[in-house]
């Protein structure tokens, strides 16, 4: 009830779980808490009928009775539609998921992002715009999280492309963090490229570099499977 009171609308019972959870004011060791909910509210409307506080809205979503004004409730006994039709994650799930897998974390356009959710069957809709739904709750995320104070997963970036909040880094740290980053990338291709008579002198030069002293690096023939020795002094006392 307190997940769609805060959306004042209607949800699917896959997204009323998941805020739920992640909110911690449900908790549960069921598998498929999704399900679980979704039979609990059915149960609900069919028992209690008008006095049931949540109203189901169309396959798979409800909302609360007391927004009945906004919403259009259907039938309780109606039966759902295929299992396949159902999606396998809610809208913004399948959105989060998709800009996760773009590469160089570049910001996607709601058409993009819906299509991709679609084709890998991340989201199933009878609707006609699928796109536009796409935008829409990811807008809606952003606003909702914004109101509450909390960060939203999504950014939008205007003309219609959306990128993760996580992307987002500022600050100093952030800013080292992303040159590190940079760098350890460019060492990684430089070390592999190289040679190993040239990758065996590089960890000679490391060596030397934390300190180990006598460093050499052996002949490429009968070393013995051994590429570079070194002794290392601790404490003036103990070499090895």
């Amino acid at each position: 009830m307190q997940v769609l009171n805060e959306e004042g609308g209607p949800l699917h019972y896959g997204e009323i779980a998941r805020r739920a959870l992640e909110t911690g004011i449900w908790t549960t060791k069921g598998r498929a808490p999704d399900r679980s909910l979704n039979s609990v509210l059915t149960t609900d409307i069919k028992k209690r009928g008008d006095s049931s506080l949540f109203v189901r809205t169309g396959n798979g979503t409800y909302g609360l009775r007391e927004h009945a004004g906004t919403i259009a409730p259907v039938d309780a006994e109606q039966p759902a539609l295929p299992e396949q039709s159902v999606s396998a994650h809610s809208f913004s799930d399948a959105a989060e998921i998709v800009l996760k897998n773009t590469k160089n974390r570049e910001p996607l356009h709601y058409r993009d992002i819906a299509a991709t959710a679609l084709s890998e069957g991340l989201i199933t809709t009878a609707g006609k715009t699928p796109e536009m739904t796409m935008y829409a709750v990811i807008l809606q995320e952003i606003k909702r999280h914004t109101a509450r104070g909390a960060q939203p997963r999504f950014v939008k970036h205007g003309k219609g492309y959306v990128g993760l909040t996580e992307w987002m880094g500022k600050g100093l740290a952030f800013q080292i963090e992303r040159h590190n980053r940079t760098i350890r990338k460019k060492l990684r291709e430089t070390l592999l490229k190289l040679r190993p008579e040239q990758f065996e002198v590089v960890v000679g030069e490391l060596l030397l570099a934390l300190g180990f002293e006598e460093v050499q690096v052996t002949p490429s023939q009968s070393d013995g499977g051994i590429d570079v020795r070194g002794t290392l002094v601790i404490g003036d006392v103990i070499r090895t």
